[in-house]
């Protein structure tokens, strides 16, 4: 009886987890290390200053729509900078190589949003 608990608990526990597991891809063709110097390389060419920025994070966009599977690199403001900057910049890397500024307009929903708080000063 107490093997048939174990295993019932085993599987209800394990379906949830199965539910939101994403189906495997394919591993992109450029590489998350070549993507970030791409990024840099398309920050540069463009002119984009990132000296008042950090990167925060890299990841990959899933397709939405007809918008293929790439890489994102964004930079968010540094705190003491942020009222200094336009906020985020995001660059999308596709898998082929090429990359471009993402437009903060329409695909915001693929982007995870931050929001700044600058640190408390004590007095």
């Amino acid at each position: 009886m107490r093997a048939a608990y174990m295993l019932l608990t085993s599987l209800l526990l394990a379906l949830p987890l199965s539910a939101v597991t994403p189906a495997p891809q394919d591993e992109p063709k450029t590489k998350l290390v070549e993507a970030i110097e791409l990024a840099k390389a398309f920050t540069q060419k463009h002119q984009i200053d990132l000296s008042r920025h950090y990167m925060d994070s890299v990841w990959i966009r899933p397709a939405e729509g007809d918008s293929e599977r790439c890489w994102i690199v964004s930079w968010s403001p540094k705190p003491e900078d942020a009222d200094k900057t336009e906020g985020r910049i995001a660059i999308t890397v596709a898998f082929d190589g090429t990359a471009a500024k993402l437009d903060h307009g329409a695909k915001t929903k693929s982007i995870r949003q931050r929001v700044i708080v600058p640190p408390q000063r004590a007095d």
